[in-house]
């Protein structure tokens, strides 16, 4: 889904108890690309859902691709990372507000295979309800595979009585022979943070 260079400025909305189920990982490979997924169905109250299938959500490898999970809306079965494949990626958000829920590990500012770097790449939680659950995997965080790349300016931000919890290690930088630095972790406004080595 969205894997050619060239798509730019999609859409994918999730939403009224609407479900997806993806059989492959879902990656944005280009610039300006957008997925919604909120609210409840009217008549029966179920939830919206995107449901991974054991795949990874990837939020890149092009510029200012955007994920918003809003209330009703829930993200389950497999990894979300904002980064790249190859090629890195950066601008890219993920915001969890109003109550929205993922489920799953997670990477900021990450490149799953090699030679990309990952600037400035944030995930917002923030709103009471509004919950990433780890399921104990460790969470990268700036963090590159391969020397020589780089993985600055990339964030965590809870706040507002949002909720990161059962996260194995946080990993903040940390990859010789790679640069990384001015990544962060901020909490606050009630905000919660639940890790291993925090």
């Amino acid at each position: 889904l969205v894997r050619n260079s060239l798509a730019n400025n999609n859409w994918l909305i999730i939403t009224n108890g609407g479900s997806f189920f993806a059989n492959d990982d879902i990656e944005f490979a280009s610039r300006s690309n957008f997925l919604w997924i909120g609210g409840t169905d009217p008549d029966t109250g179920a939830s919206s859902l995107l449901n991974l299938g054991g795949n990874w959500l990837i939020i890149g490898t092009g510029p200012s691709n955007t994920v918003t999970v809003s209330g009703g809306g829930i993200v389950t079965n497999g990894t979300v990372t904002l980064g790249g494949r190859y090629t890195g990626a950066s601008y890219g958000t993920l915001v969890i507000t109003n109550g929205g829920m993922v489920f799953g590990p997670g990477n900021i500012g990450y490149d799953t295979d090699q030679a990309g770097n990952c600037l400035s790449n944030r995930v917002i939680i923030t709103g009471t309800g509004s919950v990433w659950y780890g399921a104990g995997a460790t969470f990268n965080v700036g963090r590159q595979q391969e020397p020589g790349t780089t993985g600055s300016w990339n964030s965590i931000i809870v706040e507002n009585s949002g909720l990161l919890t059962n996260v194995g290690t946080i990993r903040l930088g940390m990859r010789a022979g790679s640069v990384s630095h001015s990544n962060s972790i901020v909490v606050n406004g009630g905000g919660v943070l639940s890790a291993s080595n925090i």
